[in-house]
């Protein structure tokens, strides 16, 4: 009986060893799931970190792109200005008087004469264009054939003027 005592004792210490043991594998294994958990927190932040870095990078280049672009706006802006003002001293209304008294009543003729020869040593560059490209001339005449004589007789052919055209005058 006492064989039959140790033995189950013994049973019940074997039966309470493997309880011991089951619960120290799953111990076991929640800290190893734990302890992976863990191990790939800093191989995510690793990544999260290069990719923050990656997107820094991007950032910077971006920012010194429009720099670089806001640097070449201002240049632009600056040689607009300069140009604007150079357009906004020029003379306003290129229509020349060809006469300094006309009869009143007559109509007013805008007469287009060039001369591309003449002028074309002077130093002005957009003085020789302004001839190039013919200048309006104010004309009082009683007829389109009349003012074609008077820019005629005014400016002559062998001296390298042309009377490009003739129109009935708008403006006054």
């Amino acid at each position: 009986m006492i064989e039959g005592a140790v033995f189950v004792v013994a049973l019940l210490l074997i039966a309470k060893a493997m309880a011991m043991m089951l619960r120290a594998n799953r111990l076991y294994a929640a800290s190893v799931k734990e302890i992976a958990a863990v191990a790939a927190k800093p191989k995510e932040l690793a990544a999260l970190k290069a990719q923050v870095a990656n997107q820094i990078a991007e950032q910077k280049r971006e920012g010194e792109r429009l720099a670089a672009s806001i640097t070449r706006h201002k240049q632009e802006k600056v040689h607009l200005a300069e140009e604007l003002d150079r357009l906004r001293n020029r003379r306003k209304d290129n229509l020349f008087a060809m006469e300094r008294a006309s009869a009143p009543g007559q109509p007013l003729w805008e007469v287009v004469v060039c001369n591309e020869t003449y002028f074309r040593d002077c130093g002005e560059p957009e003085f020789v264009l302004s001839w190039a490209e013919g200048r309006r001339y104010l004309v009082a005449a009683p007829s389109e054939r009349d003012a074609r004589k008077r820019a005629e007789l005014k400016f002559l052919a062998s001296q390298g003027y042309r009377v490009l055209g003739i129109e009935r005058c708008s403006r006054f």
